[in-house]
C-alpha cells in the first residue's frame, strides 16, 4: 500500500528525510530529487509546460537510483511509441489502408510500459486540482514505514498532514 502525505508547500525543501533508501530502508547518502511547485505555466495548444522552482531532494540507494533512471527512460520510450502509433495511424488513414496488427501490438505495448513507469515510482505528487490555491501538497509514499518514519522526524502527528493509506 501507499501512504499520502500532505505537507505544507511554504517550508517543503527544509523537512527533514531519514538517511535510509525510500524503497528498501538501507541507510544510504545518495539522493533523488523530486520537482514541486511550477514557478510559471505556459499554455501551448492545450499541452502545460511547468518551469519548477521547489525542489526536494530524497535519499535513495544506488540500486534503487539506477531502478528510477530506467522508468524514467522506459516512461521516455513509451511516449515516443505512442508518437509513432500516432503516425502510423495517419498514414494509414491517408493512405486508405487499416490500421495493422503491429500498431495495435505498439500502441498497447507503449501503455503498458507507461502504467508500469508510473506505478512503481518511489515518491510521486498526487494530482491536486486546486493546486494554485491550496498551501499543501500532497506527496504519494509507496513505502508506508518510510512515510511514518518520515512523519515521526518531522512531528507530523496530526491529522492535517496524514491522510492514511491509498
Amino acid at each position: 500500500m501507499s501512504t499520502i502525505l500532505k505537507l505544507p508547500l511554504s517550508s517543503i525543501e527544509y523537512y527533514k528525510w531519514p538517511n535510509n533508501c525510500l524503497v528498501c530502508g538501507k541507510t544510504t547518502n545518495k539522493k533523488s530529487k523530486l520537482n514541486i511547485e511550477p514557478k510559471a505555466t505556459y499554455h501551448i495548444f492545450y499541452y502545460r509546460i511547468n518551469y519548477y522552482n521547489k525542489i526536494i531532494f530524497y535519499p535513495l540507494c544506488l540500486k534503487h537510483k539506477i531502478f528510477k533512471g530506467i522508468l524514467k527512460f522506459l516512461t521516455l520510450l513509451s511516449f515516443i511509441g505512442i508518437l509513432c502509433f500516432g503516425f502510423l495511424s495517419l498514414n494509414a488513414f491517408v493512405d486508405g489502408y487499416n490500421i495493422n496488427f503491429s500498431s495495435l501490438l505498439l500502441l498497447i505495448l507503449s501503455i503498458s510500459l507507461l502504467i508500469v513507469s508510473r506505478k512503481y515510482q518511489p515518491i510521486k505528487l498526487k494530482f491536486n486540482r486546486n493546486y494554485p490555491t491550496s498551501n499543501f501538497v500532497p506527496i504519494i509514499f509507496r513505502n508506508d514505514q518510510y512515510a511514518k518514519e518520515f512523519s515521526k522526524v518531522n512531528g507530523f502527528y496530526d491529522d492535517q498532514h496524514f491522510k492514511g493509506e491509498i
